[in-house]
């Protein structure tokens, strides 16, 4: 079972939308969890093909799994809201979209990721919204 197409995809998606895994898990355990994610994305892949499903609705069925568990990004949230909200003030600080500056918020603002779920849906809430952009009015303006 080739499971090559999902460890890139997967390394990718994680570097990209969850820098905070890279920082925190050790190498071996993150590609543990990226061997463990790309076998059974390929194994749901292989499974819906047999049942006869099209390429396009198993490849669907793969990714999902695959990526279980990582729909939500906090780094893209703070992206975002950097994004709407805070664009004259980062230029004023000369941050930008710097990707090092939204990795160090990212380890500043990991302990209101709790806030930002909600289980039933897996959906941000938007008071935990307005908490993280009032936490980074308050941050911005000590870093100034």
């Amino acid at each position: 079972m080739e499971t090559g197409f999902y460890h890139l995809t997967l390394l990718n998606y994680i570097e990209k939308h969850h820098p905070e895994i890279v920082l925190n898990l050790p190498p071996k355990e993150l590609l543990a969890y990226i061997d463990l994610q790309a076998r059974a994305a390929a194994e749901n892949f292989e499974s819906s093909r047999l049942a006869g499903m099209e390429v396009a609705g198993a490849s669907e069925h793969a990714m999902k799994s695959l990526l279980a568990g990582l729909e939500f990004s906090l780094y893209d949230l703070l992206k975002e809201i950097i994004s709407e909200e805070f664009t004259e003030e980062l230029n004023k600080i000369e941050i930008g979209q710097d990707p090092e500056f939204l990795k160090s918020l990212l380890s500043h603002f990991s302990c209101l990721s709790s806030l930002l779920y909600d289980m039933q849906g897996n959906e941000i809430v938007a008071g935990a919204r307005y908490r993280m952009i009032g936490e980074l009015e308050m941050y911005l303006k000590q870093s100034a």
